[in-house]
């Protein structure tokens, strides 16, 4: 199974997962067509605005419209402090049918992200011993040397971990580290509804044009501008015409 966390109203950018992105196509519709196109068990979209969700799939042919769960996640979990594991467990709840195994995430506003990806991340998940995977991508700097402005009025900055032994030290000789880049997450769906009771999280490495993530009007503008030359799957979006 996997779960399309889609919600409307983004607090950044406008209504981002429901804008047209690429060929007519908006972000939710791509995420929705990669994941019909990954044939890893059904596909769920959780929104608070059901309504908009069901006009998205009615643009879509049939193949890729046709049996997507649907799930409305209500005004509070789109909402700040919630999270996507509060609205995958609310899912887990009240969804009435057999729930799999496992069930992934696919975060519409990753945008370079591929219905292959999927794919190999759940062939990793399968023979992994973890009950969770993230996807990853290598830090492009070092977090050992970041700074937090202190809390006064003149601009003062300190070391947010002063401990570390690479606080100082030059990034190329710097451990190499990774960040979850929010592509693909996939959960042991006991352990999920068992309160977040993970024992180990096996990563998922992916490319640095993967990690890009959606978070601004300037991001959402620079990833429409080189979609066509980075995407994976650009051949299958361009034969689907809205």
């Amino acid at each position: 199974m996997i779960f399309i966390p889609a919600k409307y109203g983004s607090t950044r950018v406008y209504c981002k997962n429901f804008r047209s992105f690429y060929n007519k196509l908006s972000l939710l519709q791509i995420a929705i067509i990669r994941c019909v196109e990954a044939k890893c068990g059904p596909v769920v979209v959780s929104s608070e605005n059901i309504s908009e969700v069901r006009l998205q799939l009615g643009l879509l042919p049939k193949k890729y419209s046709s049996g997507i769960i649907l799930h409305d996640r209500g005004e509070k979990l789109a909402k700040d402090p919630a999270t996507i594991l509060n609205v995958l467990v609310d899912f887990t709840k009240k969804y009435t049918g057999k729930l799999p195994s496992a069930i992934a995430t696919v975060l519409p506003t990753s945008p370079f992200n591929s219905s292959n990806d999927i794919v190999k991340a759940f062939e990793l998940f399968k023979v992994s011993s973890s009950d969770k995977l993230l996807s990853v991508s290598k830090s492009d700097k070092p977090p050992f040397n970041a700074w937090l402005f202190d809390d006064n009025p003149d601009g003062v900055i300190k070391l947010t971990f002063p401990e570390n032994i690479y606080k100082l030290t030059q990034s190329t000789s710097c451990p190499e580290t990774y960040f979850s880049n929010g592509c693909i997450s996939i959960y042991d769906t006991k352990a999920l509804v068992g309160g977040y009771s993970f024992n180990s999280t096996q990563g998922f490495f992916m490319d640095r044009i993967s990690s890009l993530d959606i978070d601004y009007d300037y991001e959402f503008e620079l990833a429409q501008m080189v979609f066509l030359k980075w995407s994976k799957d650009s051949d299958i979006l361009n034969n689907i015409s809205l």
